[in-house]
């Protein structure tokens, strides 16, 4: 379903139904719910500055740190979450983006903010990603035609808007030096 390579140079392979798996230098390493996983169906996976793994799963965030030990992000607003995608920013923050059109934000292994679609002013967010090119700024696509740019703070108030229709429902955002790409079904 997902792959990711991280800061030393390690494959991660997120799976369907058997868990996340990291090759490193040819040898595989399997993490399910034996290991603390709380669901073995692995959507994203992200890394922060202090090289800790985030697994983002049909069932909330699992973190693995430097000694590759599991635990479970606990806070109740996304401890059962169906996380589709978690991107880090260049400040360390991690925005992640739920099934439920939720989005909401990781600083340190804590949930720092935390937004519905409601509180954002849309009503179907698909997807988020940081805009690095302006600390603060976000990327938010949705089920329809409409990418957003703004801050989350700002509860997208300052938001600016690109209709893409006739694409409809924004699976990933990527900036790339001074373009934005955009996957949509």
């Amino acid at each position: 379903v997902s792959l990711y390579v991280d800061s030393k140079d390690r494959l991660w392979i997120g799976t369907n139904d058997s868990g996340a798996f990291v090759m490193d230098k040819g040898e595989y390493t399997q993490f399910n719910k034996e290991d603390g996983l709380r669901s073995l169906s692995v959507r994203a996976f992200s890394e922060d500055k202090d090289g800790n793994i985030y697994i983002a799963t049909t069932k909330g965030i699992s973190v693995l740190d430097s000694d590759l030990k599991l635990t479970a992000i606990k806070d109740e607003k996304i401890a059962d979450a169906y996380v589709w995608e978690i991107n880090a920013g260049s400040d360390g923050t991690l925005y992640c983006n739920t099934n439920n059109n939720e989005v909401f934000t990781l600083k340190d292994g804590r949930l720092d903010e935390y937004y519905t679609a409601d509180d954002l002013g849309i009503s179907d967010a698909t997807c988020i990603t940081p805009d690095d090119n302006d600390p603060g700024m976000v990327y938010i696509g949705t089920e329809e035609s409409t990418v957003y740019h703004g801050t989350l703070s700002e509860k997208l108030n300052d938001k600016t808007s690109v209709d893409m229709a006739p694409l409809s429902y924004c699976k990933s955002i990527t900036p790339i030096d001074d373009q934005v790409w955009v996957t949509t079904d």
